[in-house]
């Protein structure tokens, strides 16, 4: 159950710090988009003769491939640091909602260190959590991306699961729990009786 618990705090922490990190994740894709671009036009389109198991052979780039490569990644990274700008915009407006001292103590933590501890959430950063679940819910429904229901249903299931775990009722009681729960998590699926 600890070690449960320490993956969801780490799982929660990591997804908080790729948030407040997100304007130096957009300045990496950037340098690698000019990058890229940067090798393609600087190399040789020129083609060689090298002989090869006593045969001579051209050798060469294709410059056909290479600029259709080079065309994927960049219209990739560009789609990538648009969808990185509008989830910094939804998260800046949240943190422009905390207050002053709350949103340092947040972007403090998280940018100035690559570690963090276990202990549990904050209240803020359980605040800070919750809204990128909802960015990154708004931005997979842009992108026609219907949310994982049988997640949200698991993780349903292992709430209840837990809640069985710390009741302390006696057999009877029990009982009636177990099968309200049952019957909870029989209708979360879809299964009649």
């Amino acid at each position: 159950m600890e070690r449960h618990l320490n993956n969801d705090v780490w799982i929660k922490k990591k997804n908080i710090q790729q948030y407040i990190r997100i304007p130096q994740r957009i300045d990496a894709h950037k340098r690698e988009y000019l990058s890229a671009r940067a090798e393609f036009y600087c190399s040789t389109f020129s083609s060689h003769v090298a002989s090869e198991y006593e045969a001579l052979r051209v050798l060469g780039n294709r410059v056909d491939d290479s600029a259709i490569y080079i065309a994927d990644c960049c219209a990739n990274t560009e789609l990538l640091i648009r969808d990185l700008e509008k989830r910094q915009r939804y998260f800046n407006s949240f943190l422009d909602s905390l207050l002053p001292a709350d949103r340092k103590e947040l972007t403090d933590y998280y940018l100035n260190k690559d570690g963090f501890s276990l202990k549990p959430l904050t209240n803020i950063e359980e605040r800070a959590y919750e809204e990128i679940r909802e960015i990154d819910e708004a931005m997979n429904y842009m992108k026609g991306i219907e949310p994982d229901f049988e997640a949200e249903q698991l993780q349903e299931i292992q709430e209840v699961a837990e809640a069985m775990d710390n009741l302390n009722l006696d057999a009877e009681g029990s009982a009636v729990v177990f099968d309200n729960t049952f019957n909870n998590i029989a209708e979360m699926l879809g299964v009649t009786f």
